[in-house]
């Protein structure tokens, strides 16, 4: 007993050498996400509601909002293909005017048309 006292365990009494709940012990038994069941459901409903034309469709929609200066898809586009864009799209309470030139060669423009056909 003394000795434990000397060493105590970094994880607790409730944990083992892994840092693992020990057999028993009531936050070892977690009742999960009730609601993950119907999430799930949802989801598949949802993907076999939409194809990938419509997605496709939906992203070209959104790009050419973006290159018309609107700033809330400028900023999802950026959201979407670079992760969260940490900028404000906003100055004084003002939009910012975006100006997207769309200066694309010809082999860029290849290149998306093979995206889009698969």
């Amino acid at each position: 007993m003394a000795e434990e006292k000397a060493n105590p365990k970094p994880n607790g009494a409730d944990r083992d050498d892994k840092g693992r709940f020990r057999p028993g012990n009531r936050a070892s038994v977690g009742r999960g996400n009730p609601y993950a069941e119907k999430a799930t459901e949802w989801r598949k409903a949802l993907c076999g509601a939409v194809t990938t034309r419509d997605i496709r469709d939906v992203v070209l929609t959104l790009v050419a909002a973006a290159k018309k200066g609107r700033p809330w898809a400028v900023k999802e586009l950026l959201d979407r293909c670079l992760g969260k864009a940490q900028i404000d799209l906003t100055s004084g309470g003002e939009a910012i005017r975006f100006e997207v030139a769309p200066a694309l060669t010809d082999e860029e423009r290849a290149v998306i048309r093979e995206i889009g056909q698969k």
